[in-house]
């Protein structure tokens, strides 16, 4: 690899870059939180799985000095963050807030070809992703500034995106942390990160993200997020998006550096 200090001080400068180990080559794929330069500010995705209680990745919120979780026309500071010590994800910690509905993490991934839906938020508006589950892979990202972390991650391909790219960017910057619910609004994943020119995303599996909640005695039973099954029609998975924006289920988080 070279040196390990000009590696972190490019991987920081690129926004941070992780590498997807195989067993023939390291490709390079971008981990995706926004950062603006001038006002030293990021934006990612965060989904609620209980009362005052939201899951991101790790990348967006960790080393912020100050996080927000945006509410309606509110925010929420957050007041603790748990981040896992090996895996890229974070649990926030902020008020109970008057209402939200929690989405539900499925206990196992869905079969190969099965369809997921990425909710989140790229470069401040909402994004809707349409994919199709391909496997696992192992991926191997920084944790912190000098710490390489291997872990197994679910990937996907897209299979369509509203809006669509047009002649924009097909980079996915700000939806990290978003969740990948399946037909019936599950959540199967929680996505860190994407090769944008394969069309290739990468989330946490939700067997990880279950034990990470237990391990930290979170209860994560709630009132569950109502959605539409996705496979009854064909606008449903679109409809699903708005549903859960309304009921506050996907939101936005914003650090500050």
């Amino acid at each position: 690899m070279g040196d390990p200090k000009l590696f972190f001080r490019q991987a920081k400068s690129l926004g941070l870059i992780v590498l997807l180990a195989t067993s023939q080559s390291n490709v390079a794929i971008g981990l995706e939180s926004t950062r603006q330069t001038k006002l030293q500010t990021g934006q990612g995705t965060a989904f609620k799985i209980a009362d005052g209680v939201w899951m991101t990745a790790k990348h967006v919120s960790n080393g912020c000095t100050s996080t927000l979780v945006e509410f309606g026309a509110d925010t929420l500071q957050v007041n603790k963050e748990i981040a896992h010590d090996s895996a890229d994800m974070s649990i926030l910690i902020t008020e109970e807030p008057d209402f939200a509905s929690s989405l539900e993490i499925v206990k196992a991934l869905p079969s190969e070809g099965d369809f997921g839906f990425l909710y989140g938020y790229t470069d401040n508006q909402a994004v809707n992703i349409k994919q199709s589950f391909l496997g696992t892979k192992t991926l191997t990202i920084p944790i912190g500034r000098r710490t390489l972390a291997t872990q197994e991650v679910a990937f996907w391909v897209e299979v369509t995106r509203r809006p669509g790219v047009g002649t924009g960017s097909p980079r996915l910057a700000g939806a990290s942390g978003s969740p990948i619910l399946n037909s019936q609004g599950g959540v199967v994943g929680l996505h860190i990160a994407s090769i944008p020119r394969r069309g290739r995303t990468f989330s946490i599996a939700p067997a990880s993200i279950n034990d990470f909640i237990q391990s930290k005695d979170i209860n994560a039973d709630g009132i569950f997020a109502e959605t539409l099954p996705a496979n009854d029609s064909a606008a449903a998975w679109l409809i699903n998006s708005g549903l859960l924006r309304d009921q506050l289920s996907v939101t936005r988080v914003f650090c500050s550096r």
